[in-house]
This record gives C-alpha cells, structure tokens and sequence, in this order.
C-alpha cells in the first residue's frame, strides 16, 4: 500500500494499493543470451564497420562499433 500526500473529502490520506514485480537482474541477462532467438543480434566485443572498401569513414550507429563500451 502507497500513502501519498493527497487528503480525501475527510481529510485522510488517498492511498493505492500496488503490486509489485522483482526479478533477479543476473537471471533476466542469463534468460536473454541464453535465448537462441537473439544469438544473430547479439555482441561481445566491438568491430569497426566502414562505408567503402578504402576504409577512409567509419561507421559508428551502434554501441558496439565505437571503440570501447
């Protein structure tokens, strides 16, 4: 139950009864590498991606093609 700081037509405090949800962050991470559905899009490590064959302009549109994360 959350109190808040709202009076009621009596002068009493609104409240709201919630519920909440906790997972165990290092199981969700461990749920989503582990899907097979995500292996494609998955990185481990960063590369570089170039927009010709000179490798004269780097492309950086992902956290994984910067040079660190």
């Amino acid at each position: 139950r959350v109190t808040g700081d709202i009076l009621d037509y009596n002068g009493e405090p609104l409240y709201e009864d919630i519920m909440v949800w906790a997972r165990d962050p290092v199981e969700c991470i461990q749920e989503l590498i582990g899907n097979p559905m995500f292996r494609e899009h998955m990185k481990y490590a960063p590369e570089k991606l170039f927009t010709d064959e000179e490798m004269t302009e780097e492309v950086i549109n992902e956290m994984w093609t910067a040079e660190w994360w």
